[in-house]
């Protein structure tokens, strides 16, 4: 009985004392059709708002408003997929 209590006390300490693996940081292919789609759809997103916002304003350079506002969601987005794999 105390073999296998001291038995289960070392597996015990050995299982404590090891290191949790590292997560690989291998880039899938799931991740990168992922960030084009939210990139394309930021962007088109964007082009959208900003054509509405041109047309019920009457002045055209707010399609430049929209296709900021696209450019720093994509840009937010993609971060944020990316951020796990920034170390």
């Amino acid at each position: 009985m105390s073999d296998e209590l001291d038995r289960l006390q070392s597996d015990i300490a050995r299982l404590k004392s090891e290191q949790p693996p590292e997560p690989e940081r291998q880039v899938s292919v799931g991740l990168v059709f992922s960030l084009g789609f939210s990139f394309v759809a930021a962007l088109l997103a964007g082009d959208y708002l900003g054509g509405v916002l041109a047309t019920k304003a009457g002045n055209p350079n707010l399609r430049l408003v929209g296709w900021g506002l696209g450019l720093a969601l994509a840009g937010f987005t993609g971060y944020k997929q990316m951020r796990p794999y920034l170390g």
